[in-house]
């Protein structure tokens, strides 16, 4: 869904025949949400009653009226300033991090987009039931994602586990693959 257009707002690049949406969306406007040094964007949705709502936006910098937009050069690659943790026992991952008590620029940027502060919660015992345990306890959590092993054995147990008990969880859950790049995972999120 978009705005068929014939060139980009600045004559930059063309479009060519696709659908590109590009400047403002009737009935409400794009601004930031600054938290420390990250922009978040948003959507500030104007009410018939006056009032508004503001919800996460994901329409890229094309809806934007102060971006300058070049089809053919791509995306400006925001999350490259980010500063980015130390490698944990030889991993580079969120998760990683999150497991040393670590809160990334990725998490920070998570949690102001839903609107809420980013908590780091460190429960000892069995796995499984500590998950399930903390999903009862906290009405906040709205998704369970978990990384999936790269093993050919299998996705790990704690994805095995957690996958048998899905019928039973009050969020749902997402399982990620164990290789999936950075690059990948930035495309879905």
């Amino acid at each position: 869904m978009g705005t068929r257009v014939s060139a980009t707002r600045d004559g930059s690049a063309p479009a060519d025949s696709g659908f590109l949406t590009l400047g403002p969306i009737e009935g409400s406007t794009k601004h930031y949400l600054t938290v420390g040094d990250l922009r978040v964007p948003q959507r500030r949705i104007h009410l018939t009653n006056g009032e508004h709502l503001d919800v996460y936006d994901t329409s890229g910098p094309y809806t934007d009226p102060t971006a300058r937009i070049d089809v053919e050069k791509g995306l400006a690659p925001t999350r490259d300033n980010w500063r980015r943790p130390e490698p944990v026992d030889g991993a580079s991952t969120q998760l990683a991090w999150a497991r040393a008590g670590i809160i990334t620029e990725e998490m920070r940027f998570i949690a102001a987009r839903e609107g809420i502060d980013p908590e780091l919660v460190i429960r000892e015992g069995e796995p499984v039931s500590e998950i399930l345990a903390q999903i009862r306890e906290d009405p906040d959590i709205g998704v369970l994602v978990l990384g999936a092993g790269t093993e050919k054995s299998g996705p790990g147990p704690l994805v095995s586990q957690m996958a048998r008990a899905s019928g039973s969880l009050p969020v749902p859950i997402t399982i990620v693959p164990g290789d999936l790049s950075k690059e990948k995972l930035e495309a879905i999120t």
